[in-house]
C-alpha cells in the first residue's frame, strides 16, 4: 500500500513538472515547437523594422534634393531661407538729414525746410572748417617769418589773419541762426576742410610762404564760387548765397595782395 502511494505522487510530480502538450485542432499541421534561442530571433526581427521605421523620418529630414544640373544639391528650405533673409534698407539722399544734424537740430521757421537748412549748414561748416586751417597757417607765417623783409611781412600775415577771424566768427553765427551747431574743435575742422595743414617738418621761406597761403585763398575762392550757387540754386537760400559772396571778396582782396608781394 505505502508503495502504491509513493509511486502516485512521483507521477503527480512529473505531470506539474511536463505539462502534458496541447492537442492540435483536428485538419491543422502540428507547428515547430519554439526554442529560446528561436524566440530571441524573432524578437530581433520585429525589433529591427521598428527601429527603421523611427530613424527614417529623421534621415528624409536631413536629406536634400538635387536641383537638376550636374547633381547639385541645395538644402530644402533654401527658397524659404531666402525669403526669410533681411532686404538691405534703402540709401537715404544726399540731402536728408543725418541723425547727428536731426538731434542738433532746432526749430526755426524761416522759410527753409528743414533739409535745406541741413544742406546749408554743412556749406557753412566746410567753410568754418576751411577759414581755420588758414588762419592757423596764416598766424605760423606770422610768427615764423624770417629775412630782409620780416618786419613788412609780419604785419601784413597779421592784417590777413586777423580778417580772418572775423570771418569765423561771422560764419560760425549763421550756422546758428540757420539752427545748427556750428563746428568747435580742430579734429572736426581737419576733418571737414577742403585745405591740408602746413607740414611740420618743413619750413618754407619767405617767398613760399607767401605762394602756400595764395595757393590757400584761390583754394577757398573756387569752393565758394560752388558754394554760392548751391545755397542759391539747390537749398533756395539768397541770404547765405549773398553772406558767401562777401567772403567770397574778402579772399579775392587777400589773394591780389599776396600775388602783389610775389610779383
Amino acid at each position: 500500500m505505502a508503495k502504491s502511494r509513493a509511486s502516485r505522487s512521483t507521477e503527480v510530480d512529473r505531470a506539474d513538472r511536463d505539462p502534458a502538450p496541447r492537442t492540435p485542432a483536428r485538419g491543422a499541421a502540428p507547428g515547430p515547437r519554439a526554442t529560446p534561442r528561436a524566440a530571441a530571433k524573432a524578437d530581433d526581427s520585429t525589433a529591427a523594422p521598428r527601429a527603421a521605421s523611427s530613424t527614417k523620418p529623421a534621415a528624409a529630414a536631413t536629406e536634400t534634393p538635387a536641383n537638376g544640373r550636374n547633381g547639385q544639391r541645395r538644402p530644402a528650405d533654401h527658397g524659404r531661407a531666402a525669403a526669410r533673409a533681411p532686404q538691405p534698407a534703402a540709401r537715404p539722399s544726399a540731402a536728408a538729414l543725418s541723425a547727428a544734424e536731426a538731434v542738433r537740430m532746432e526749430r526755426a521757421s524761416i522759410g527753409l525746410s528743414n533739409d535745406e537748412r541741413a544742406g546749408v549748414s554743412r556749406i557753412l561748416n566746410r567753410a568754418l572748417s576751411d577759414e581755420h586751417v588758414l588762419y592757423i597757417r596764416t598766424r605760423n607765417y606770422h610768427w615764423n617769418v624770417t629775412g630782409m623783409h620780416f618786419k613788412s611781412l609780419h604785419e601784413f600775415f597779421e592784417e590777413q589773419y586777423k580778417q580772418i577771424e572775423i570771418a569765423i566768427d561771422e560764419i560760425a553765427e549763421r550756422a546758428r541762426a540757420l539752427g545748427f551747431r556750428a563746428l568747435g574743435s580742430m579734429t572736426e575742422f581737419i576733418q571737414h576742410t577742403h585745405l591740408s595743414e602746413q607740414n611740420p617738418a618743413e619750413v618754407p621761406d619767405a617767398t613760399g610762404m607767401l605762394r602756400n597761403l595764395l595757393a590757400d585763398h584761390e583754394a577757398v575762392i573756387k569752393q565758394l564760387r560752388e558754394d554760392i550757387d548751391a545755397c542759391d540754386e539747390k537749398f533756395n537760400d539768397t541770404g547765405t548765397a549773398d553772406f558767401l559772396t562777401e567772403k567770397l571778396e574778402d579772399h579775392e582782396k587777400m589773394a591780389w595782395m599776396i600775388r602783389a608781394y610775389l610779383a
